[in-house]
């Protein structure tokens, strides 16, 4: 869930974000999906940084 990051999203868009194509490639190589985070509000912030941090550990 990339925060409006520059190198995933290239057109952000609250309901249909432009995704750079080959992020895009990447993310179905992996089979993941890229779900963009709305910058307004951080309620679903903490959710993904947990998640981050068990993966990294």
């Amino acid at each position: 869930m990339p925060d409006q990051l520059r190198s995933a999203v290239s057109g952000p868009d609250r309901y249909e974000p432009d995704i750079n194509p080959t992020y895009l490639e990447m993310a179905q190589h992996y089979g993941v999906t890229v779900v963009s985070g709305v910058t307004e509000k951080a309620e679903g912030q903490a959710k993904v940084e947990g998640g981050v941090l068990i993966a990294q550990r």
